[in-house]
């Protein structure tokens, strides 16, 4: 299975710090000001027509975030993508895209989230990510090429009414990456030929495009574009086996975010059922048959409980009813999940240090397949 794609090149101690080669928080323009010819900003092609604008309406941090709207000129649908090279291009190295999106529950129509590996003024084009936020269906969708395909392609319902990251982590010497809504896997493939069936291993460009001319507003804040500091997820034993919920559960939406070395998170669940994380210097895929799961750990394995001596050891959680794990111990910074200390259990014992691959699996119990019957995510595999 692909391991992790975005090799560590810090210490773990510095993985969540690495320095900014691009951001942009909108506090530097007049509210309400459009953005096209500011900064980095314009239009696709280099035609600046002003549609979109500074917003005082939210902001993820600060008081200014971007809106992006249809054109509202049913003669010129796609005058309203707004483009911008973030910094680029970027032709080799590992890097980490991330920006906030607010999609209002009034939203009407469909939205993209774009980034081309080779853009110029009339072409050529070559499209790496395409991402549609539908405001039919209520869903999150990727276009991926087949062809390009290692995991995935996922969906997931629109977060209405608050800030969500979109994410992309991209290794252009492996020409690989992976793309996240809200912290969720949407899926794992070739960059290059993410979309567009040839392409090049470069970040070129980033496109916010609304669909048509009468899409509603939706907002973003707080782009980035960080060197890589650690592996994003490396998910083996995939898929896990179904649990009674009708699926199974996967850790792919797992990365170095928050405090801690690195943030686990698991989706797919059996609602009100409980769990706890695994760790293991050892992978084991297809795994060892275990109740209605596979363990995918070899020994000797941690155990992150309410019994393992150590401070922020306990990831104790329990499934609600969207199936996602939520941490009832106080360790995640962001409600669900688990953030992972540098320090281990004991066993292994010892710390997570640079340069060392740790594996990971999430134990959880499954009523509902059978009294006393429990089952096992997906593993991660992570070189810090």
């Amino acid at each position: 299975m692909k391991n992790n794609t975005l090799i560590a090149t810090v210490c773990v101690a510095l993985a969540s710090t690495a320095s900014a080669q691009f951001s942009d928080g909108f506090e530097t323009y007049a509210n309400g000001s459009a953005i096209e010819g500011q900064g980095s900003w314009g239009n696709w092609d280099g035609v600046n027509t002003l549609y979109n604008t500074v917003s005082n309406a939210q902001a993820s941090t600060g008081s200014q975030s971007l809106s992006i709207v249809g054109s509202g000129d049913p003669a010129c649908d796609f005058c309203s993508d707004t483009v911008s090279p973030l910094g680029g291009p970027y032709t080799s190295g590992q890097w980490v895209f991330s920006c906030k999106q607010w999609i209002p529950s009034t939203f009407g129509g469909t939205t993209y989230w774009i980034m081309l590996n080779q853009f110029a003024a009339g072409g050529p084009y070559s499209w790496s990510v395409q991402v549609n936020m539908n405001g039919s269906t209520l869903l999150v969708s990727p276009d991926i090429n087949g062809a390009a395909l290692t995991q995935g392609p996922n969906q997931y319902p629109i977060v209405f009414d608050a800030w969500v990251e979109l994410r992309a982590e991209i290794d252009l010497d492996t020409d690989n990456c992976l793309i996240y809504y809200d912290n969720q896997l949407l899926g794992e493939y070739t960059w290059s030929i993410g979309v567009s069936t040839a392409g090049l291993a470069q970040i070129a460009s980033l496109d916010l495009f609304p669909a048509n001319s009468t899409v509603s507003a939706v907002l973003y804040d707080d782009f980035s574009v960080v060197v890589g500091t650690g592996g994003g997820p490396g998910v083996y034993c995939n898929p896990a086996n179904s649990n009674s919920a009708g699926g199974p559960v996967t850790l792919g939406g797992s990365s170095f975010t928050g405090p801690g070395v690195f943030h686990l998170d698991a989706t797919g669940g059996p609602g009100s059922e409980f769990g706890y994380f695994l760790v293991s210097a050892t992978a084991l895929d297809p795994g060892i048959p275990v109740s209605t799961g596979r363990l995918c750990l070899g020994a000797p394995i941690g155990r992150y409980t309410v019994n393992t001596t150590g401070s922020g050891m306990n990831s104790i959680g329990q499934f609600d009813g969207s199936g996602i794990f939520q941490n009832l111990a106080g360790t995640s910074s962001v409600g669900s999940g688990f953030d992972v200390p540098a320090a281990l259990p004991d066993p292994p014992a010892g710390v997570i240090s640079a340069g060392s691959t740790w594996n990971f699996q999430l134990w959880y119990r499954d009523g509902g397949a059978g009294p006393g019957s429990s089952n096992f995510s997906d593993g991660i595999s992570v070189t810090f």
